[in-house]
């Protein structure tokens, strides 16, 4: 179809413009930093809820792997592995404390 297609090129026009002038956000960054990947859209989407009612009674994950249209997708392209899941909640309590301290706490023992 080549609407999609139009579409696709606008979205990639704005992310280029967005990278020319710096303006993405630390989401963004890691994602093009992957060259657009669906691991790391998945592992973006971990714990990410989406409220499928208006109170917010009701939610449901983002993005399940095990349901349509990613379960057709082969899970090498899409699981992430444990390294890159780690660097997921790496970015994640950077982005997370960034305000609040310059250093990310330690569980304690």
């Amino acid at each position: 179809d080549e609407d999609n297609d139009d579409d696709d090129d606008d979205d990639d026009d704005v992310v280029a413009d967005k990278q020319k002038t710096n303006e993405l956000s630390e989401t963004e960054k890691a994602f093009v930093r992957f060259n657009n990947s669906w691991i790391i859209l998945s592992a973006m989407c971990i714990g990410q809820k989406v409220k499928r009612k208006q109170d917010g009674s009701s939610s449901t994950p983002l993005m399940d792997i095990d349901a349509d249209p990613w379960k057709s997708v082969p899970r090498k392209k899409i699981k992430p592995n444990n390294r890159l899941l780690g660097e997921e909640v790496t970015r994640r309590a950077k982005i997370l404390y960034k305000e609040a301290t310059a250093t990310i706490p330690r569980p304690s023992q």
